[in-house]
């Protein structure tokens, strides 16, 4: 599993250069972030995932969050 976090402030070029992410925000704002992103897909928008949706979307088991 590979986590990157961006900040929009600090690492302009990650938003532009994601053209998913890019279209996101010129179609909606910036209210969109956080957007969080599985395998190449926007998945969430506006908020960070809860653990329940952490490993339903990873598909992970349970555990795994709570170590």
């Amino acid at each position: 599993i590979e986590v990157e976090r961006f900040n929009l402030s600090s690492a302009p070029f990650e938003f532009i250069n994601n053209k998913d992410i890019n279209k996101l925000i010129n179609e909606k704002g910036v209210d969109e972030l956080p957007a969080v992103v599985v395998d190449g897909k926007i998945v969430i928008t506006g908020r960070y995932p809860t653990k329940e949706e952490i490993i339903k979307l990873l598909e992970i088991p349970k555990s795994y969050l709570e170590a």
